[in-house]
């Protein structure tokens, strides 16, 4: 025998001998001694324990010892897979084990669910904590529903993630949306997970519920109202301008989103609101080296510009008796803005293209240039009504 021989593939150690394979599995390279011991498991079966037991408690490569488990596991090895799950330095050797332990017992084994949700409650691995929730993911685990509601609320993501995965599956069944989640759906600070959240709760009907909460905490950042404002949107849900005008005018995203739940014919304070919005376009865009304000200003232009699409539809059906004196005022900024940006964009096709949209029918003018007339007409109409000016 040559105790240095070394060996490049499986198939040449298995043809040897089991002597052979024994003295590999201790000695040999890591990749050897992983061959060596399903060598030894194929030849002599549940014989070659002892060594293989040894060998993984000995091996320094968790790579080795992993592969060792799951040969130990299938002959019956429990108490030591309960080991390495509890005990092992290498985290994903840990992971490994409690697969395999789960894999050994069946779902009434009191003693491994029992190992299995403490190593979920204090593990400090989350590649550990993971590899367990993937079990309970997959029904092969139960674990309390306080230890899942914990690990909702883990630093780890991917221990959110799957803890939540399982908490909406619960839900599901239950026909009730836990509270935790709706916790989770107002304070995690993942936009992806927030916005699932968000949706699964909507679709369990909790659309005023959602509203409500957004509503009353103001600390919420703007970019997760909005998001949350867009879905209630698309999932048809509708409310009271009571209930909405609480979230207005704190972020023109905000806003941006509360314009399409509008009602087509607002109540006094809703239709108060979009005129505020459309005529609240800012006059001049800052320099683009200024990014906070350059964002902002294109973000109020985007929501102004989908107010005044909404008013469209809207002011041509009022009188002006109809309308307040302080709506006048935003209806001579929105006639205001509508006539600068109408002239601007005329200046700019005559200069770039020799076209000029006021000698073109309205017809062959571009959308925007004759929706905007149309819309500056009404507010021209309902000033002229009020014996308004525009300045």
């Amino acid at each position: 025998m040559n105790a240095d021989r070394r060996y490049s593939d499986f198939a040449e150690l298995r043809s040897q001998s089991v002597s052979e394979m024994r003295r590999v599995l201790v000695n040999g390279e890591p990749v050897e001694r992983a061959w060596a011991g399903w060598s030894l498991a194929l030849a002599i079966g549940a014989a070659a324990n002892e060594d293989l037991r040894n060998a993984a408690l000995e091996s320094p490569t968790p790579g080795v010892r992993t592969l060792l488990l799951v040969i130990l596991a299938g002959h019956g090895e429990r108490r030591l897979i309960e080991i390495f799950a509890e005990d092992d330095p290498d985290e994903d050797v840990r992971a490994a084990a409690c697969r395999n332990l789960a894999a050994m017992t069946s779902g009434d084994d009191h003693g491994a669910e029992s190992l299995l949700t403490q190593r979920l409650k204090s593990d400090s691995s989350a590649v550990v904590r993971a590899e367990i929730l993937r079990l309970v993911e997959t029904g092969r685990l139960r674990v309390p529903l306080l230890l899942l509601e914990e690990s909702a609320l883990d630093e780890d993501l991917e221990i959110r993630t799957l803890a939540v995965d399982v908490l909406l599956d619960r839900a599901a069944a239950s026909s009730v949306f836990p509270a935790v989640l709706e916790d989770r759906a107002i304070e995690e600070p993942d936009p992806d997970l927030c916005l699932r959240l968000a949706r699964a709760w909507i679709a369990a009907g909790g659309s005023s519920r959602l509203i409500e909460r957004l509503a009353s905490d103001q600390a919420i950042d703007a970019p997760k109202v909005a998001a949350a404002v867009q879905l209630v949107f698309e999932s048809g849900s509708r409310f009271p301008w009571a209930v909405l005008e609480l979230l207005a005018e704190r972020d023109p995203s905000i806003d941006q989103g509360l314009v399409a739940l509008v009602e087509s014919t607002p109540e006094p304070p809703a239709l108060s609101f979009l005129l505020r919005i459309a005529g609240g376009r800012p006059a001049h865009a800052p320099a683009r080296t200024e990014t906070a304000a350059w964002r902002r200003y294109w973000t109020m232009s985007d929501a102004a510009e989908a107010a005044a699409s909404r008013l469209a539809t809207i002011l041509p059906n009022l009188e002006p008796r109809g309308l307040t004196t302080t709506d006048m005022t935003h209806v001579a900024a929105l006639a205001q803005s509508l006539a600068r940006s109408l002239a601007m964009s005329r200046e700019i096709e005559l200069a770039e293209d020799g076209v000029d949209l006021d000698a073109q029918p309205p017809f062959e003018q571009p959308p925007y240039y004759r929706e905007g007339h149309l819309l500056l007409a009404t507010c021209r109409r309902l000033m002229n009504g009020r014996g308004v000016d525009l300045a």
